[in-house]
This record gives structure tokens, C-alpha cells and sequence, in this order.
């Protein structure tokens, strides 16, 4: 329990809601910058956040996944997935998060995958 009063389990739910809200808007600008990605895609989130049990600790372990039902190039689609992964991270890493050490986040291209694969 916290000097507050509050149990760690809440304060943990609120951090992890508030690094879903910045990673949404960070995705948010940056595709309005990038423009309109090629294929229908979602962001997950992986690990301590998405169990909400985040700490300001806490590595933000994260990927891609795109549909690839709308017949764009996969090569197309995973350079510009590519590119929206490092500028939302980057935007991150300015907020104070960090990336997972193990490279376990959609920095790396094995995580930015289409849903087949």
C-alpha cells in the first residue's frame, strides 16, 4: 500500500492504462503524419501492461499484426508498418517508457507480422 493509501494493484492498473492511452495516441499521430497504412492492422499489447500489473519500471513489450486481406505488397506493408512501429516507440521512449532489452516489441521486424504468418 502506497503513503496514499492506495493498493500497488491499482496504482499498477492506473500506470497501464495510462501507457495504453499515450501508445494510442502516439499511434494516432503518427499515422497522421505517415498517412494511411496499406493494410487494416492492429497494435497489441503484450506482457505487464496488458495483465494491467505495469510498473514505471516496466518495459513496453508490444507488436503488430495486419490483415492481409486488402491485396497490398507485404514488402509495402511491412516497411510502412515498419516505420509506423519505430516513430510510436520513439514517441514512447520520449514519454519515459522504455522498450523491451530483448527486443521483444514492434521495433524489431519479427514483430510486425501479418496474420498468416
Amino acid at each position: 500500500m502506497s503513503e496514499g493509501g492506495i493498493p500497488a494493484e491499482e496504482v499498477m492498473s492506473v500506470f497501464s492504462v495510462v501507457g495504453d492511452a499515450l501508445t494510442r495516441r502516439a499511434l494516432d499521430l503518427t499515422i497522421e503524419d505517415a498517412g494511411d497504412p496499406p493494410a487494416r492492422f492492429s497494435w497489441l499489447i503484450l506482457g505487464s501492461q496488458t495483465r494491467r500489473e505495469a510498473v514505471p519500471s516496466s518495459d513496453l513489450d508490444s507488436a503488430i499484426v495486419w490483415f492481409d486481406d486488402d491485396g497490398a505488397d507485404e514488402e509495402s506493408i511491412q516497411q510502412h508498418l515498419g516505420t509506423v512501429a519505430t516513430r510510436v516507440t520513439d514517441l514512447l521512449v520520449r514519454c519515459g517508457f522504455r522498450p523491451d532489452e530483448h527486443r521483444a516489441t514492434v521495433a524489431d521486424p519479427l514483430f510486425v507480422r501479418s496474420l498468416t504468418a
